[in-house]
């Protein structure tokens, strides 16, 4: 039995997937489940944001969507959580310093490495987005979310590529996409994807959090970045027989 890779981010990361990665994208499906839409900072927002020591941005698109409105200062510190917020980062505010989450690059990591104390820490990103960082960074510091854009969930002219001949592969990267999965699907459907759909998780994280919405067979990448998770799926392999070396390229 033959693959098939569900991809489920935006346009955008899908022209990468392709360029990078053409012979499995031969294979693969492009059904993106959210949109992403800028917010607008408040005037609480904005004097938080000032007056903050820390800045810590979850996601490339917290990067874009902040910058749009808002400029670091060169005295404040800039913390990204992935290798492409931090690149992110990097092309948008050359000027001011920066740090990122040590591997495997995710909140997790930062939390067990990072200890600040009485600091301003405003967390960016999108709202229901890394509560974690809120609750164990706001023991010891002031901290605040600051939500710089949405993420909806699409809504779909047609139903998810899903090829019953095949071993289908949904790429999962945030709650959020997982989430809006569960929703948009009927649930006779949903019932064949929990038992039969494999789902490739960014992170161990989000992992158990497919696993606790009912879906069988899940597996993680080892860092939260999209070429790991890609080498995940390479590394995969179903109960039986199977090969997917068309998916290993660099």
């Amino acid at each position: 039995m033959k693959h098939h890779l569900i991809y489920t981010r935006d346009t955008q990361d899908w022209q990468r997937f392709v360029s990078r990665y053409p012979a499995l994208a031969q294979h693969s499906s492009h059904y993106p489940l959210l949109c992403i839409e800028e917010q607008a900072l408040t005037p609480p927002d904005i004097n938080f944001l000032k007056t903050a020591d820390y800045l810590v941005f979850t996601s490339q698109h917290a990067v874009e969507h902040l910058v749009n409105q808002y400029t670091p200062s060169t005295e404040q510190y800039c913390i990204a959580i992935g290798q492409r917020t931090e690149a992110a980062l990097s092309q948008s505010i050359p000027n001011t310093p920066i740090e990122t989450a040590p591997p495997p690059y995710n909140s997790e990591a930062l939390i067990e490495s990072w200890w600040p104390d009485a600091k301003r820490i405003a967390i960016i990103g999108a709202p229901g987005g890394r509560t974690l960082l809120l609750e164990s960074l706001g023991k010891r510091n002031h901290t605040q979310f600051i939500s710089t854009y949405t993420r909806q969930c699409r809504q779909h002219h047609s139903q998810l590529p899903y090829q019953p001949d095949k071993f289908n592969i949904i790429m999962i990267t945030s709650g959020s996409s997982l989430k809006c999965l569960v929703e948009i699907t009927p649930q006779k459907k949903l019932k064949l994807l929990q038992y039969q759909a494999i789902m490739a998780c960014i992170s161990p994280r989000l992992a158990e959090l497919a696993r606790k919405s009912g879906f069988q067979q899940v597996f993680s990448a080892s860092q939260a970045n999209e070429d790991t998770l890609v080498s995940a799926i390479a590394a995969w392999r179903p109960p039986f027989s199977g090969t997917m070396e068309y998916i290993n390229e660099q």
